[in-house]
């Protein structure tokens, strides 16, 4: 999706042509970065080709031709639904991309399936790029309700967490949001609510334009540090989905609740 208009606002943007980083797209079977671009997993051992600059970035579905298995329109609301394949992995994935669109939300759903009986390793997750501005004082500002910084040595996490109140400063790093929710504010003129299933979040403010809010179903990395994360596998008859729901607005001066 390269594209993401609200009462005439353009909310996506990006920092180059480059698709990595322009545009909202989906991240399977992993998302961010992996340490050394290379995964061990129940006695297999995997290399990865790096995609953007040295690393393995954002999974394998980015370059991945998709098909329209459904779309369908009811009175003000909409639905289309997409799916992919990935043959290069522990075992092959579909992939399921669900969309229903109404007047104020954008309701998504992502979800990794396998034939395969022994587990497959997934993180699952969506990357937006979000504009900065809508005008010359309608800057974006983040707002959440309480949040856990997993602590880097590097680009990769340490395991340790510590609580993060203040968004004011720039960041490029994995949180825990017990909340499960982000707010995205522009000024007096709009808000988008970012709801996800799973509390984990990728958050990246320091480009100039652009900011990302990246829900997840797990961390950077987690195949090999889960941090806690306990949904980092599908199997057979077992998919692993994330459910997240974007509710848009008009701002006001209060805070939301």
């Amino acid at each position: 999706m390269i594209s993401w208009v609200f009462r005439d606002h353009q909310l996506l943007g990006s920092l180059s042509a480059d698709p990595v980083e322009n545009g909202c797209y989906p991240m399977a079977p992993w998302a961010g970065r992996i340490h050394e671009n290379h995964i061990d997993w129940n006695g297999k051992s995997l290399d990865l080709e790096p995609s953007y600059q040295e690393f393995a970035l954002h999974g394998l579905l980015l370059d991945q031709p998709v098909k329209c298995a459904h779309k369908s329109e009811s009175g003000d609301a909409a639905s289309i639904e997409f799916t992919a394949a990935i043959s290069d992995w522990c075992a092959p994935l579909r992939i399921v991309m669900q969309w229903r669109l109404s007047a104020d939300r954008v309701e998504s759903k992502i979800t990794a399936l396998t034939d395969s009986s022994d587990p497959v390793p997934v993180v699952l997750g969506w990357h937006p790029w979000f504009v900065n501005s809508l005008g010359a004082s309608e800057n974006l500002v983040l707002q959440v309700d309480s949040a856990q910084l997993a602590v880097r040595e590097g680009l990769y996490p340490t395991g340790e967490f510590h609580q993060v109140l203040n968004f004011d400063a720039p960041f490029d790093d994995c949180f825990r949001i017990p909340s499960r929710k982000v707010h995205l504010r522009w000024g007096t003129e709009l808000h988008v609510e970012i709801r996800n299933s799973h509390d984990w979040f990728v958050i990246y403010n320091g480009a100039p334009g652009v900011s990302c809010v990246e829900p997840q179903t797990g961390p950077p990395n987690a195949f090999a540090q889960s941090l806690g994360c306990d949904t980092l596998t599908t199997l057979a008859g077992h998919p692993l989905a994330m459910s997240t729901t974007w509710s848009l607005g008009i701002s006001s001066s209060a805070k939301p609740t």
